[in-house]
């Protein structure tokens, strides 16, 4: 890491396959933003994200592609898919001095595995927030492709000289018990937002009603939500709302 003078921003790369104006990524999109909102006094982002939102075929209309972008107090280059992409991702690995690589995935090939070689090749530090997909639930599904990706990985010792960003003890396991114990891994739990929901009002009727907020994914466990709710024995309402990933 470069030498910075106590008045000088911390410069972090990010990489991220989703990002706002982007909705369909789910939970990641609103911890990078939480994020870069509240350290950008002590650091300076950078993010490279993809063009357009999760599954969809045509980019964003509300920002310049392959151009960086200001969106709040962070300015994020959307790169244009195929080998235009990689080759604007590696130009901008290359451009600029930073003091950290931050990579929001572990299995993702633009945003996560091919940065993550130029950075070892550039000799930077970086930082992998695997964002629960080491956990046992997420390693389930496509579990054979996972698991061939995760042994070239280790066989490669890509693991050596990472820093892995857990958010929670459990998430800390997780990534020990793929990896290995000699991973170095730190704790920092995700910054929530400094919006809050108004009060709810109180429930006047018997009928319970509960919702369901998140990506459709079998990652977020609705099925057995909805099953467990058979044995509900009063009125009850269940919404469910989020974008359809599976």
């Amino acid at each position: 890491m470069s030498d910075l003078s106590p008045n000088e921003p911390l410069k972090i790369l990010a990489f991220s396959d989703v990002f706002l104006p982007g909705y369909k990524g789910g939970g990641p999109i609103k911890t990078i933003k939480n994020l870069i909102e509240q350290t950008d006094k002590e650091i300076s982002f950078q993010l490279v994200t993809n063009d357009r939102d999760l599954g969809d075929s045509a980019p964003y209309s509300s920002i310049v592609c392959g151009e960086w972008n200001q969106v709040g107090n962070a300015s994020v280059f959307y790169a244009k898919p195929g080998s235009r992409g990689y080759k604007q991702i590696a130009h901008i690995l290359r451009e600029k001095n930073y003091d950290v690589i931050y990579l929001n995935s572990f299995f993702s090939p633009r945003f996560s595995f091919y940065p993550l070689l130029l950075a070892k090749f550039l000799k930077k530090k970086i930082v992998l927030g695997p964002r629960g997909e080491l956990s046992r639930g997420a390693l389930k599904i496509k579990p054979i492709k996972k698991r061939i990706f995760i042994a070239a990985f280790k066989l490669l010792k890509l693991q050596n000289g990472v820093t892995f960003q857990a958010s929670s003890d459990f998430e800390l396991r997780d990534i020990s018990q793929t990896l290995g114990p000699k991973v170095d891994i730190r704790i920092a739990e995700d910054i929530g937002s400094k919006d809050f929901a108004e009060p709810s009002h109180e429930r006047q009727s018997n009928t319970l009603r509960a919702v369901f907020v998140s990506r459709i994914s079998p990652i977020k466990n609705l099925l057995m939500a909805l099953e467990s709710t058979r044995n509900i024995k009063r009125p009850f309402i269940y919404h469910v709302y989020g974008p359809i990933e599976d």
